[in-house]
């Protein structure tokens, strides 16, 4: 049973090895990340996108702006499916 498991591990060390990576790289990468407020720059994205405001609303808002609205859609779309926090 155990020579299946030995096996296994030798031939996909390096499968194992990225999923280990991952893991404790998403662990990092979350870990704390509510501690900061928003910096300038995200609230004038968060002021554009918050769920109260209208789609159209919020598309006028950006429409005129230097930068595509395709950024503020998707976070107006992310603030309807998980909620409106920092996290």
């Amino acid at each position: 049973m155990f020579s299946h498991i030995n096996k296994y591990t030798k031939e996909n060390i390096i499968i194992i090895g990225l999923v280990i990576t991952l893991i404790i790289a998403i662990f990092l990468r979350f870990k704390g990340l509510n501690f900061q407020s928003y910096w300038f720059d995200e609230l004038i994205s968060v002021t554009f996108s918050k769920p109260s405001n209208s789609f159209s609303h919020m598309y006028n808002q950006t429409v005129s702006d230097v930068h595509p609205p395709l950024y503020q859609i998707i976070l107006w779309s992310w603030y309807h499916v998980f909620g409106f926090n920092e996290f």
